[in-house]
């Protein structure tokens, strides 16, 4: 079954994000910080996915790889990915409070890398059920954790991301819909 499918799959069950403080095993080595913060499986949805290498999880992986030629095109990539599998997008107003069905996901875009690698880079963070934010680099599988919001996210020594959007992800097949007040927006 392809990764499209399997997430689909998941989010039809009326999964939200809920992985918490689990930290990530094997099944997460290479799982990009799209997965994380768009899809938050736990390692129990993971391995559903275990016919697939991880390199292909990781460099073919619709989960991984977006136009990198503008900011726009990688973000119509990420959107389309999203509604594909069964999720609906929008900007995040502030101050609107979530319905239990609901996530924040925090996009970032990093001219530096551009400069450096001929290329942009793209980054998100996850906002957690505690109000905190995490975000997971790459194929390390540690997770990194931020009391609030980041305007910039440093890489390396010379480069660094900056905050573009902040969205609301919604899974229409999770049943609870009461709303929810998170402690840090």
């Amino acid at each position: 079954m392809s990764l499209i499918l399997k997430a689909k799959e998941i989010f039809k069950r009326g999964y939200v994000p809920s992985r918490g403080d689990e930290a990530y095993g094997k099944e997460g080595f290479c799982y990009t910080c799209f997965a994380h913060a768009a899809f938050n499986f736990t390692n129990g949805q993971l391995q559903e996915f275990e016919n697939i290498s991880s390199h292909e999880f990781f460099w073919k992986s619709p989960f991984a790889n977006f136009s990198l030629k503008s900011i726009e095109g990688a973000k119509a990539d990420m959107f389309a990915l999203l509604k594909n599998v069964g999720l609906q997008v929008e900007h995040f107003e502030k101050g609107k409070l979530l319905k239990t069905n609901q996530w924040k996901v925090a996009l970032y875009f990093s001219e530096s890398f551009k400069r450096e690698f001929g290329r942009r880079d793209w980054h998100l963070l996850l906002q957690e059920k505690d109000g905190n934010w995490s975000g997971k680099c790459g194929a390390s599988p540690l997770v990194e954790k931020f009391e609030t919001l980041q305007q910039y996210i440093p890489w390396g020594l010379n480069n660094r991301y900056e905050l573009s959007d902040v969205l609301v992800l919604t899974n229409p097949n999770a049943k609870d819909n009461k709303k929810e007040d998170y402690a840090k927006s």
